[in-house]
């Protein structure tokens, strides 16, 4: 009949409304799902370059520590070995007594100064003839009792010796090594090397350039040496030095060492 047709008709209706509506919102569901995937991977994009970001800083964090721990052990196995290292006591009571003239790389550059001591029995004169035909220190032995030369006892690993032996002209017979028998301030006694001119290489009317003795004046300023005795020291007759460069040389070694605390 008409009627039931009409129904029919109207069942279908409803049906692809239904249908189409549920194909709609499945659909929209479908896109909002799409979105959210692509919003979502983007954030993992980003947290990816974070986390690559942070592994990079970690690893040069690691790189830093791992140098950083390297030179601190080398540094304590260094300074291990410096102190098993075989050391000896030297007597400086020239030029020497200024710390960072003997401590030059030339020299000896592990000097440590363990303190004041003076030589009984012996003088200290500028009668040495150096290379460059100048007065240079030396010790003299004389019977008079009261007599004593002051200086500094230092410590170096014995590897700097050749170094110290070059520069003193040893190869030259300008210097001989000698032990001698040196008294603290306060009491106790030690044995040191130091160095004394050879025989021939003395002559008492040597006089020593300006700047040798100021700098012997330094170094016993420096350590506190008696001040009769550096009062002594700065009166010793001095001619200037010919050579220009060498006094400027010596000069700028004096006033660096008057900057230093």
């Amino acid at each position: 009949s008409m009627a039931g047709q009409g129904v029919v008709a109207q069942l279908t209706a409803l049906i692809r409304t239904t249908a189409a509506e549920q194909t709609t919102q499945f659909q929209a569901a479908i896109a909002a799902l799409t979105a959210q995937l692509q919003t979502t991977n983007a954030r993992l994009d980003s947290v990816e370059k974070q986390l690559g970001r942070i592994w990079t800083f970690l690893f040069l964090l690691l790189g830093t520590l791992v140098g950083t721990l390297t030179t601190l052990l080398t540094t304590v196995l260094l300074r291990g070995w410096l102190l098993r290292a075989r050391r000896m006591k030297y007597f400086a009571y020239g030029s020497n007594l200024l710390t960072s003239r003997l401590t030059d790389p030339s020299r000896a550059p592990s000097a440590v100064a363990l303190g004041i001591a003076s030589a009984p029995g012996s003088v200290m004169r500028f009668h040495k003839i150096g290379t460059d035909g100048s007065g240079k220190c030396t010790l003299i032995a004389t019977r008079d009792r009261a007599a004593a030369v002051y200086g500094v006892v230092y410590e170096f690993v014995d590897s700097d010796v050749a170094g110290l032996d070059r520069e003193e002209g040893v190869h030259l017979g300008a210097y001989h090594r000698q032990t001698i028998r040196l008294v603290f301030p306060g009491g106790g006694a030690t044995e040191a090397m130091t160095y004394v001119a050879g025989d021939r290489y003395v002559d008492a009317t040597c006089v020593p350039f300006d700047w040798y003795r100021d700098l012997c004046v330094a170094g016993a300023m420096e350590h506190g040496l008696p001040p009769r005795y550096v009062q002594e020291l700065a009166r010793t007759p001095a001619v200037p030095d010919p050579d220009a460069a060498r006094a400027a040389r010596a000069r700028r070694l004096l006033v660096a060492s008057q900057s230093v605390p």
